[in-house]
């Protein structure tokens, strides 16, 4: 073994540990390695269904803390594939020394700790802190160019030395200023890897890696920035650098969907933020925030709610809807039943209506859609129970529009009608550039929420019908303004429905001629019955 390393063993646990930080390694908190949650200094700041990451600081206030990442096994492929590879942390160990070899700026790893008992079981990395480094996304004050060019600059070193990043990305990244100008770290360094040269596609996808996690902190114009300080470097990436940044764009939109879609479909599996389990023959899908007990005691609720024939607020021969009052507060459940054989099959291969919807709820919130938050899904071979957030308070659009633009407004009321339609027309613009389609759009369907600063939030519920992913087509886009056009009120007028289209379709290249358009919404309108249902009470 090198001599700037040393190995020891304790309580199973073998370790290899950098000499110089042997005082540290022999500090007792890091021989009591597995008491680290409830052990006094050490702060839990990450945590999912891979690994645990704690923060220890020790006492004197000058002293560097560490990180202590403990990685676990998930379930028997883990532990199979332990067998014949390295571990997560073992990989990540080594990369870190090789890219401080290499003088890339990265935590400087510590110690290494690997548990095996015929296989491994868990493993441990220990890292140094970098003072006063703060991850990238809450950094304040930095001039955007010098941030840009610093990231430019190390996207450039990652494909010189030929290390191909798939994690590339601001969430991995710390900032530290010294002065004005900004240095940047790389972290969570598992996922990279070294190769004898990086192709053109490796290049490009790290690049759109990057891009593509901007959003919020920085602005498209940031991304048009970066790719041109980039290209100062890359000579191939200058040689036709227009072709080559939209290239980049595209392909992290693609990242970006493939991302939407992996994140809508967690809800199905154990994973960070959702359980899945049993009861009773039921199946069991729910949010870790709302936990099984929550779940089971909502569900008794509601069937002591529904046997004592309490009135649901809407019911069809299919469907119940019904608001419940939980310990976690006011429920809406929605109660699906099985008609027939088909549905029957549906449910027995996973594809029953509640299922769909349950994954439906949580991908519009992983795509920042307002609507009322899927919490949990019970479902058996012949009935299902959906709950969700109830939107308590929130009324229908067309109930809104017929309490407050009823009668004819004019002066300050005027101004805040036609703002009500520019925010909604917004609303449903940026609900179909995210491609996200509502195949039952009607006013009944959407919840209105006023803001304290005069503007308001749209809520799109019902979304059993909603598709995601794919770009909206002009018969699918006419179809949800028909939709709307016959379900709206009809004190909002015809120079108010114009209004509100000139606001949908501005800066809309997809829209080839406003005038068809509108035609087609007309003759699509026609051939449906204007939709005004009652207040429900």
């Amino acid at each position: 073994m090198d001599s700037q390393f040393y190995t020891f063993e304790h309580n199973g646990i073998k370790w290899t540990a950098l000499s110089k930080y042997s005082h540290l390694m022999e500090n007792r908190v890091l021989r009591r390695i597995e008491e680290l949650p409830s052990l006094e200094k050490c702060k839990l700041i990450k945590h999912n269904v891979y690994r645990n990451v704690y923060k220890y600081k020790p006492n004197h206030p000058s002293a560097a803390g560490v990180y202590i990442k403990r990685y676990r096994l998930r379930d028997w492929r883990d532990k199979f594939l332990a067998k014949f590879r390295q571990s997560q942390a073992h990989r990540e160990w080594k990369m870190m020394l090789l890219m401080r070899r290499r003088g890339f700026p990265v935590p400087e790893p510590i110690a290494l700790g690997e548990r095996w008992n015929k296989r491994m079981v868990e493993n441990y990395l220990v890292t140094l802190e970098i003072p006063f480094a703060v991850p990238l996304r809450e950094a304040e004050g930095v001039e955007s160019e010098k941030l840009l060019a610093a990231l430019a600059s190390l996207a450039n070193k990652l494909r010189k030395e030929n290390i191909f990043y798939k994690d590339f990305q601001l969430g991995n990244i710390l900032l530290k200023k010294r002065g004005s100008e900004p240095h940047v770290f790389l972290v969570d360094l598992h996922s990279a890897r070294v190769f004898t040269a990086l192709s053109k596609g490796q290049v490009s996808f790290m690049l759109a890696k990057l891009i593509d996690s901007f959003a919020p902190s920085l602005t498209p114009q940031d991304q048009d920035t970066f790719l041109r300080l980039y290209s100062e470097y890359d000579p191939f990436f200058n040689m036709n650098v227009e072709h080559n940044k939209e290239a980049v764009r595209s392909l992290a939109a693609r990242i970006r969907q493939t991302h939407l879609k992996s994140r809508t479909k967690r809800c199905l599996v154990k994973s960070t933020g959702f359980s899945v389990g049993s009861h009773e023959g039921w199946r069991l899908f729910h949010t870790r925030e709302f936990p099984r007990e929550a779940v089971l005691s909502a569900f008794e609720t509601y069937r002591k709610f529904h046997e004592d024939g309490e009135g649901a607020l809407k019911s069809t021969e299919k469907t119940n809807l019904s608001i419940i009052d939980t310990p976690q507060g006011k429920v809406c459940v929605k109660h699906y039943r099985s008609i027939g054989m088909f549905d029957r099959i549906k449910g027995g291969l996973g594809m029953s209506r509640a299922r769909r919807a349950w994954v439906i709820g949580n991908g519009l919130v992983v795509r920042k859609i307002l609507t009322s938050a899927p919490l949990a899904l019970v479902e058996g071979t012949d009935e299902a129970f959906l709950f969700s957030t109830a939107l308590e308070g929130l009324p229908r659009m067309d109930h809104y529009i017929l309490e407050y633009f009823k009668e004819p407004v004019s002066g300050p009321g005027r101004k805040t009608k036609e703002n009500f339609i520019r925010s909604f027309a917004q609303a449903m613009r940026s609900l179909h550039d995210r491609k996200v389609y509502h195949g039952d759009l009607k006013a009944c369907n959407i919840l209105v929420k006023e803001l304290p600063d005069g503007d308001w939030e749209f809520y799109f519920i019902d979304y059993d019908k909603v598709v995601f992913d794919h770009e909206i087509s002009f018969r699918r886009r006419i179809k949800n303004l028909a939709q709307l056009h016959t379900s709206i009120p009809w004190c909002i007028t015809w120079t108010d429905r114009m209004r509100f289209f000139k606001a949908y379709a501005r800066n809309a290249d997809d829209i080839r001629s406003r005038t068809e358009f509108l035609s087609e919404v007309m003759k699509e309108s026609s051939k449906r019955i204007p939709v005004f249902m009652e207040p429900i009470e």
